[in-house]
């Protein structure tokens, strides 16, 4: 791959000639994966066959912008700015084969000087109705003489997004800034590209919030309490925990720079032309990083009417009367500012070889955590918005009074620090060969092969799961700790992709395809929070296979393919909540289980008359778990053949632009339909299905001027998907009807103006 701007994402596997379908970009180019409607920035997470599990999602200069999701949030280190010249979406196979990770990839490459070394800029900024300003800018040209090759190119990013809910504690939800300075040197057979980049981002965001269930799929909005346009994080922004090592009561501001990411990033890139037409491509990135991460959780609610029979008690923080509303218990994650080294490198050779167009490439990876700290600690707050922290007390009979349950200053004594996670240099080294061969054999044929293997190393010392530092009690004095030894842990493995599919042109129009990608995955240290010599072993192999047939017509051209998805010895732990008794909980851990899609998928493209265009995308699945059991609570749960929580099965995607004033105006909208979503494993609650809207004018004035005017959730529908924290023991759905829950949601109605100048 070149990494030169102008490098086109898309370019990376063609599987078709130019009179037949292709079904490479069919898969990837008509996501629009920058509308997003979980958050204002960031791709979307393209819900189709397998959910989210933190994996690496986003490719710069075609190296990953980070390891691990934990703790350092993409977003945090990449946006979609005027520094990026090109983006694009790999396929299953290409982010299988040429990054070894699983799913859809964002594929984005960084802007350099022109070939023709003349000044270039560009600004972008944005503006929504809530406050939000998004500003971003690049300049690039030759340094001197452009004769001599060299060049620059700077580019700067802010954003001040204070939300569309008001926090209690700042007015900034999410305060970013990204610099970035690249000399390049153009030589006789190619380019060189050197790029500097510093970034900081402290971001804090309301991700779940309170709603009321009403049974059978159907949510109401609280009262007191509007979806997307109140805060449900604590007015004050101070979160109370126990620190891991020293027992001590410390407070994370989330108003605080102590929670902003830091990022040192120097970037080295390559693109040269070898002889026959052949290629030789690299990108090599040093990254220093300080990441810290906090996360809230609400866990159980409790409602007013509900409190006399639980046998508690409450009052606000620092307040001695009785506190008689709505409660909601939640469990916060913190981790403290952790010190990561990357080393990534890519080098790639590309040619023609007769009918065989082929890439060579070789890929290592070294990441290093110094110490990995994780503190929890669980709460009470109010339900409402800006909520307050609560005190809590337990009416013990024995005594025949209350006994308080929480400190001064609101942890749950008893279940805070039960699943904390401590490491220390820890360090994972990948390295990888992989290759890529498309070949037409015929006119009517075309097929490609593809192959990697890579090597997995790690090593380390983690403290054994909930025995790390082992509380033995806490009383006024603070917790009476004892230090238990870290173990070692240590593992050398190699994982293996592999990809083969084809295009035949059966008749002038029409013809059939098919794909099979197999790719292992093994997980590194961020995903076990326990004994991690024992687990790490277990590979996760994934299977995707698919089948199809198209048909180009004049006026529209059809794609519709059957798919299949598995990903086998899954691991994961689980904090179960007693539906007896919420207080009460137990993690459970390592549990493996598979996961299933099967699926159809029809698109089409269709331009039936002058000046529009329209895209349909239906897809239609059924992700299910298999061989997923545990018990707990004297119970057993099997979650055998039961549809995985946010993935729907119905999935419906319509997208039509209409051009006009000599294409100098477009009138575009996107909308998509999400079927009934599940939303505890059980399945037991579920959601009932959903659109999410977007649509806009884009006005282009000489090519120079882009003016943009966008609208987000134009039904002004307010939405609520995802897991339900917390219900994981949920199996009587009645129970639940008329309750409070918490889940994630879709942004509100917005309206955004864009302005683009190029000079």
């Amino acid at each position: 791959m070149g990494y030169s701007q102008n490098k086109k994402a898309t370019d990376s596997i063609k599987v078709a000639k130019s009179d037949t379908i292709q079904l490479k970009d069919r898969d990837t180019e008509n996501r629009n994966v920058m509308l997003n409607a979980g958050a204002n920035v960031g791709p979307r997470n393209v819900n189709i066959g397998l959910p989210f599990d933190g994996d690496i999602a986003i490719l710069e200069n075609s190296l990953p912008v980070v390891n691990s999701f934990w703790p350092q949030n993409p977003l945090t280190v990449w946006r979609y700015d005027s520094s990026i010249g090109n983006i694009g979406l790999l396929s299953y196979s290409e982010t299988a084969i040429t990054t070894g990770k699983l799913g859809y990839a964002v594929d984005s490459y960084d802007r350099f000087v022109a070939r023709n070394g003349k000044f270039k800029g560009y600004i972008s900024s944005k503006f929504n109705h809530f406050g939000l300003n998004e500003t971003s800018a690049n300049i690039s040209s030759s340094i001197g003489d452009r004769k001599n090759g060299w060049g620059y190119t700077l580019s700067t990013y802010q954003m001040f997004d204070p939300a569309s809910y008001t926090l209690g504690f700042s007015q900034q939800s999410d305060r970013t800034q990204f610099y970035k300075l690249g000399i390049s040197k153009k030589l006789k057979t190619g380019t060189l590209q050197f790029l500097y980049s510093y970034k900081k981002s402290r971001s804090v965001q309301s991700v779940y919030q309170p709603f009321m269930y009403k049974g059978n799929g159907e949510t109401e909005q609280l009262d007191n309490f509007e979806l997307g346009l109140d805060s449900y994080i604590v007015q004050d922004g101070l979160i109370p925990f126990y620190d891991k090592l020293t027992g001590e009561k410390r407070f994370y501001d989330m108003n605080s720079d102590d929670i902003a990411a830091i990022t040192h990033s120097i970037d080295v890139l390559g693109d040269f032309k070898l002889k026959n037409n052949w290629k030789l491509n690299f990108a090599t990135r040093f990254m220093k990083s300080k990441a810290p991460m906090s996360i809230q959780f609400p866990v159980t609610s409790t409602l007013a009417e509900d409190i006399p029979a639980s046998g508690m008690s409450y009052t606000l923080l620092g307040n001695s009367a009785p506190y008689e509303g709505n409660v909601q218990q939640v469990s916060s994650y913190y981790i403290d500012p952790t010190d990561i080294t990357t080393i990534m490198s890519r080098l790639e050779l590309a040619g023609k070889k007769g009918s065989h167009d082929i890439k060579l490439g070789l890929q290592q990876q070294y990441y290093r955590e110094d110490i990995f700290k994780l503190n929890t600690s669980v709460y009470y707050q109010t339900i409402e918005p800006q909520p307050k922290k609560l005190t809590a007390s337990a009416y013990i009979p024995a005594y025949g009074m209350y006994v308080p349950i929480t400190d001064e200053d609101g942890i749950i004594k008893a279940a805070s620090g039960g699943s904390d996670v401590y490491r220390e240099d820890s360090y994972l080294h990948k390295l990888a060969v992989y290759g890529l061969d498309t070949w037409a054999p015929s006119n009517k044929l075309d097929v490609i092969l593809g192959g990697r293997i890579e090597r997995f190393e790690s090593r380390g010392k983690m403290a054994p799961y909930q025995d790390e530092i082992v509380y033995q009690d806490i009383d006024g004095n603070g917790i009476h700790e004892t230090k238990r030894p870290l173990k070692d842990f240590t593992q050398s493995e190699w994982n293996v992709a592999g990809t083969a599919s084809f295009i035949y042109k059966t008749f002038n129009r029409a013809g059939i395809s098919g794909e099979f990608t197999y790719n292992e995955i093994r997980k590194d240290f961020g995903s076990y929070n326990s004994d991690y010599s024992d687990y790490i072993k277990n590979k996760n192999p994934i299977l995707f296979g698919s089948a199809g047939v198209y048909f180009n017509h004049p006026l529209f051209n059809v794609v519709s393919k059957l798919t299949y998805i598995s990903k086998r010895d899954n691991v994961r732990n689980i904090v179960a909540y007693n539906p007896s008794n919420p207080s009460e909980t137990n993690t459970i851990y390592p549990i493996f289980y598979d996961i299933e899609t099967f699926g159809w998928t029809t698109d089409i493209l269709s331009n039936p008359f002058k000046n529009f265009d329209i895209h349909f995308l239906v897809t239609l699945q059924n992700p299910i778990y298999k061989n997923f059991s545990y018990d707990a609570f004297g119970q057993n749960y099997s979650y055998d053949n039961k549809n995985i929580p946010e993935l729907s099965k119905v999935l419906l995607e319509i997208d039509p632009s209409y051009k006009l004033f000599n294409q100098k105006v477009k009138l575009w909208a996107s909308l998509r339909y999400f079927g009934k979503q599940y939303s505890t494993l059980s399945n037991a609650l579920y959601y009932n299905g959903w659109w999410e809207t977007f649509a806009g004018i884009d006005y282009t004035y000489r090519r120079k001027l882009d003016l943009k005017l966008d609208v987000t959730n134009f039904l002004n529908q307010y939405g609520v998907k995802g897991s339900i924290i917390g219900g994981e023991l949920i199996t009587d759905s009645n129970a639940y009807d008329n309750k409070i829950l918490t889940g994630s949601y879709i942004r509100p109605f917005t309206v955004s103006v864009s302005v683009n100048y190029k000079f």
